[in-house]
This record gives structure tokens, C-alpha cells and sequence, in this order.
């Protein structure tokens, strides 16, 4: 169903790159692009990077480095709520969260559903500040 909603571009990206997670990297993007209809998906940072559109904010990056798991590094992670304890880290405004296999990433996916829909929504209402003020 999302694999449609993929990007060609990510696709080709990660062709190249014949990671030994591949499955797990396509499942947690699935997972993204699947909890809302504005999120896109681009490479960027070296990596798959979901956005809220095709040019809005970015939500997180794919972190490809890792070959026994993979990290979703979410640069405002902080501002999302985590009642799940999906996301870790201390940092002013980044968290992260690791999948090491499609058994982790299926676990998680109403959590990972919830940290999108709350990322679109503060987005949202940021717009709609910008727009009345």
C-alpha cells in the first residue's frame, strides 16, 4: 500500500548502497509515509529524510551508517511527545530511536504512527499562527 507513496529517487539511492538492512529500511519507511498523507520522503544527510511535503520540515533521517541497526535521527524530537518511550536522548532538541529488525519496527508502528501525526500537527498549527498573526 505506502510502497507506492515511495520515492523513486530513495529507491534508486538505496539500490546503490545494497544495505543488509534493506528490508527493515523499507518497513520503517512504509511506516512514515504511511501515518499521514503529507509526508514525503527525499535523500538528504545521507540518507532517506521524511518531510512534511515535498519542501517542509524535515521529521527525520534514516541513519544508514549502522549495519546491525538503524537509527531514526529526528532533529526535533524533544518537541514530540513520547509516551511509548520510543524516542531516546538528552539533547536540547534531537532524539533518536533504533530498529534492529522488522520484528522492532512492527512493535512500534502505532508509536511511530503517533510521533508523525504529532509532528504534523505542531507543524500545522505553526502554519496556522504564521497565517493569522
Amino acid at each position: 500500500m505506502t510502497e507506492a507513496r515511495r520515492n523513486p529517487a530513495v529507491d534508486a539511492f538505496l539500490d546503490e548502497r545494497a544495505h543488509p538492512l534493506r528490508a527493515e529500511i523499507d518497513r520503517l519507511r512504509d511506516a512514515v509515509l504511511g501515518a499521514d498523507p503529507q509526508m514525503a520522503e527525499v535523500v538528504k544527510w545521507g540518507g532517506p529524510t521524511f518531510t512534511l511535503g515535498e519542501r517542509g520540515p524535515n521529521l527525520g533521517t534514516i541513519i544508514l551508517r549502522g549495519r546491525a541497526a538503524l537509527t531514526l535521527f529526528l532533529p526535533e524530537g524533544a518537541t514530540l511527545p513520547n509516551p511509548h518511550g520510543l524516542l531516546t536522548g538528552e539533547a536540547a532538541h534531537v532524539r533518536t530511536a533504533r530498529f534492529a529488525s522488522l520484528a522492532e519496527i512492527e512493535a512500534a508502528a502505532g508509536a511511530i504512527a503517533e510521533l508523525v501525526g504529532a509532528f504534523c500537527a505542531l507543524h500545522e498549527a505553526a502554519a496556522q499562527t504564521t497565517r493569522t498573526s
